[in-house]
């Protein structure tokens, strides 16, 4: 892969992962949530952004992004991951190398999260705090789309403590509630905080991002 290495910033670093991201749009409210979070927030935390080197449902590359190197997309660091670097140990081996002070998954059924989320229970990531949004996939009309698949892997990540450890986060009360149902996670370990409104200023890339790693 290419260079990993991020220059020393003062801010707490928050290594981000998101199936999909700008310069891609079908994805909707999860990259719209997560791009505006940072936006908002880039201030406060150093954001970097590990996703897919696609937009969702394509299997071309984006032409305007370097593969598999650290670049920087709006307020952000962000790294495309073509799908050989997309492999488990790939996946821990960047999270590794990657300074950061807390780790986003935005997914639960995303194999980005199911790999960062084994790494962590087997010991083969390095420690640091895990916040979970599941973005309302354990709302009914998500979750019944390819229902028994998502069903065995509940059950298989409630039965071998999969997301022991992490904390969650639910943007509206009825999402918290559909947590502690589906995977039985206590109170304590959900956050609540609504999602951002639009930020006004969109970062979508123009032209070849500049390489500041």
């Amino acid at each position: 892969m290419g260079s990993n290495t991020i220059s020393p910033h003062k801010n707490p670093k928050v290594l981000v992962f998101v199936g999909h991201y700008l310069p891609g749009f079908k994805s909707g409210g999860i990259l719209r949530s997560v791009e505006n979070a940072i936006n908002y927030l880039c201030d406060e935390f150093d954001f970097f952004v590990l996703t897919r080197n696609h937009d969702v449902g394509d299997t071309t590359p984006y032409s305007n992004v370097r593969l598999n190197q650290w670049q920087t997309v709006g307020n952000s660091k962000v790294l495309y991951l073509d799908p050989n670097s997309s492999s488990f140990n790939n996946i821990c081996t960047t999270v590794n190398l990657t300074p950061h002070d807390l780790i986003h998954l935005n997914s639960f059924f995303d194999p980005l999260s199911i790999k960062v989320l084994l790494g962590n229970k087997i010991g083969k990531i390095n420690g640091g705090p895990i916040v979970l949004s599941p973005r309302g996939e354990f709302g009914w009309a998500s979750l019944r789309l390819r229902f028994y698949k998502k069903l065995i892997y509940i059950l298989i990540a409630r039965l071998f403590g999969l997301f022991n450890g992490i904390k969650w986060h639910a943007s509206v009360i009825h999402e918290k509630n559909d947590i502690m149902k589906i995977m039985g996670v206590k109170e304590e370990n959900i956050l609540i905080a609504k999602d951002l409104p639009l930020f006004l200023s969109q970062n979508y890339i123009s032209e070849p991002p500049t390489d500041e790693s």
